[in-house]
Formats: C-alpha cells, sequence, structure tokens
C-alpha cells in the first residue's frame, strides 16, 4: 500500500459552513448529519475489525449521548466520494461502536478526495479501476484477515457498518491494545500510519507461535501467550452483539438497553449497553493487557534485529506482497511494561 498521492484537500470547515443533506458529498466541504443518515451513505473500505477494539472504543467514547456527541465532534469522518456514495477511509472501530451504541448523535463527514462520476470511464471495468485507485492511494485495505491477508475482491466488504457484518480480527484487536499500552509507536508520517495496526497484526499472527524463532529464550511467555490468544478468539459473538429494542426498563444511560435495528445485530439479545461496556472493561480488556505483556519479548526481538534482518525475517512471508513495504512501521517501545506473570 502506497501512500496517497498528491490530491486537493477538504479545506477547514468554519463555523455555518457545513452543507445541508441535501448536498451531502457535495466535493471537499464537510458535511454534518445525524448518524442515522449518515450511515445510509457511508461505506467501509476494509473487511476486518478487531471486535474487541471496537468494545474497547465504545467503553472508553459511548457509554452516555453526552459523550458519543463529544468523541463524533472532535472526529471528523474522512471520505472518498465517488458516485454519491462516501467511502469512509479511517475510524472504522469508532463508527461500529458508535453504531453499536445506538446515540443517533451528529457525524461530520470531511471529503479527502472528490472523483468525478465518469473519472474511471475509460477503463474496461470502471469499479475495478476506482478501487486500483483507492488501494494505491491507501485508502482501502483489501486483504483478507481471516484468509492470511490475501487479496480480495471489494465485492467482499462489508456495506454497513454494523458490526456482525465485518470478519473479527483479534490480531488487529490486540495491535490496538498494543500501540495504546505504549509497546508500539505508530511514526508520524502517512506511509507509517496507514493501516498500522494491520502491519502488526499481520507480524504477530504469523510470529507468535510457541515455535516462532523470534521469541528467542522466553518458550514459557509464548505458550502462556497461546493461551491466551485461544482464550480470546474462544469469545462468543453474542458477548458483541446482543442488541434488542428499547422496551423502557431503567432510565440510566450507562444501563439503557440498546436503540433499535434489532435485527441488524441477530435480534432478541438481551445485552445491555451497560453488559457491553462491563464486559469490555473487566473482562476483554483485562485480557488485552495480558495479551500485550506476554507479547513484548516477541515485539523486543523483531525491534533488535538489524534491518536487514527485519527484512529477512519479513520476506520469508507475504508481507511485501500485502503491505508494498519491507520492515514493519512505527517503533516498539524498549522499557519494559510490568511483566507478565
Amino acid at each position: 500500500l502506497g501512500p496517497p498521492g498528491p490530491r486537493e484537500r477538504a479545506p477547514p470547515m468554519a463555523p455555518g459552513e457545513a452543507k445541508a443533506p441535501g448536498d451531502v458529498c457535495a466535493e471537499f466541504t464537510p458535511t454534518v448529519l445525524r448518524w442515522s443518515r449518515a450511515k445510509e451513505l457511508c461505506l467501509p473500505t476494509q473487511k476486518a475489525l478487531g471486535w474487541d477494539w471496537a468494545l474497547n472504543k465504545l467503553a472508553e467514547h459511548f457509554s452516555t449521548e453526552a459523550a458519543a456527541r463529544a468523541c463524533m465532534a472532535r472526529k471528523p469522518v474522512p471520505f472518498v466520494r465517488y458516485r454519491g456514495r462516501c467511502y469512509v477511509v479511517d475510524h472504522h472501530h469508532t463508527l461500529a461502536a458508535l453504531d453499536l451504541s445506538g446515540w443517533d448523535v451528529d457525524v461530520t463527514l470531511e471529503p479527502v478526495h472528490s472523483f468525478q462520476d465518469d473519472a474511471f470511464s475509460a477503463a474496461a471495468d470502471a469499479d475495478a479501476a476506482f478501487w486500483a485507485e483507492m488501494r494505491a492511494c491507501g485508502w482501502a485495505f483489501l486483504s483478507d484477515a481471516g484468509a492470511d491477508y490475501a487479496p480480495m475482491h471489494p465485492a467482499a466488504l462489508p456495506r454497513t457498518f454494523h458490526l456482525q457484518y465485518f470478519d473479527n480480527d483479534v490480531y488487529r484487536s490486540l495491535a490496538g491494545f498494543a500501540r495504546e499500552h505504549g509497546l508500539l509507536k505508530r511514526g508520524k508520517t502517512l506511509e507509517e500510519k496507514a493501516f498500522f495496526e494491520f502491519h502488526w497484526a499481520f507480524f504477530i499472527r504469523l510470529f507468535s507461535g510457541p515455535d516462532g524463532t523470534l521469541w528467542l529464550g522466553s518458550p514459557h511467555v509464548a505458550r502462556g501467550f497461546g493461551r491466551l490468544m485461544a482464550t480470546a478468539k474462544q469469545t462468543p459473538a453474542s458477548e458483541f452483539l446482543g442488541r434488542t429494542h428499547e422496551d423502557g426498563e431503567g432510565g440510566d444511560e450507562g444501563r439503557s438497553l440498546l436503540a433499535t435495528h434489532a435485527s441488524d445485530y441477530g435480534g432478541g439479545g438481551s445485552v445491555t449497553l451497560g453488559e457491553l461496556i462491563a464486559f469490555s472493561e473487566d473482562v476483554s480488556q483485562p485480557l488485552f493487557g495480558l495479551l500485550v505483556r506476554h507479547l513484548q519479548p516477541l515485539c523486543h526481538a523483531y525491534a533488535a534485529l538489524s534491518e536487514e534482518a527485519q527484512r529477512a525475517a519479513l520476506g520469508r512471508t507475504e508481507y511485501s506482497a500485502v503491505f508494498g513495504r519491507h520492515t514493519l512501521p512505527g517503533k516498539v517501545k524498549k522499557k519494559l511494561l510490568k511483566s507478565p506473570p
């Protein structure tokens, strides 16, 4: 995935400049819409999410309607416009968490590029040409995390931000928690930031087995990591997707039943917003905190390699074919976190 080429950027939005709903996706003009309207226009550009990471976002930013409103006010959603649709290029986990919360707050859609409807009319396959451009610019992640990051057809992308339609990539969750805990740090360039956690998820997936050569002198930690990861993978979907219609029970926002559209999440569930947050805070976050601490020897072993050795290690995989580079982006924190128990 190469960095985006030169593109005209949207100007900053001044007060009162947001477009009305009838002008959604107008070129280079930010648009403020309620999420119930915005999600009808927005399309994902990646197939997988870390469901645990999405729940972490839910707990951190969407426990109440006021918190949700504040979060989305400071997180404009970047998108590429093409044929009247908004192809979202970042904040997939945030939008999935917002949708799961049920809060219908304002969302700012901020265009980063607008293609004319006939931009690819000269191509034999206009849709294929559009997605080739999206991938080349780093605006889409067209790799299947459930199939060792094999190339995927854009038709396999979800058509909604309902969490259940994304593949659950546990390794993507772990990479997110590793950055949150300070083990991994992104670089400052766009190339270093684009899909940063997917880069590291790829690496962890392939090198974290108990026989992994990069674990060096920590086989017991590798075995502990494997057992913890098995636990994370066994979490049933119902822990993430339980949703039911509001029926007037309770008045506390943090425990209120999730909003409507029960059928989008399997229907008939009885898991409340408060229970999803409690699961994240009491089960998921502690589990992934342990995983991050167990992951340290592997990340530090990679960081200790020379660049040539790093390239050689990743060169035995499909890493460069998937990501278009030969070493992992960002840095590994040198100072050890709390040692694994």
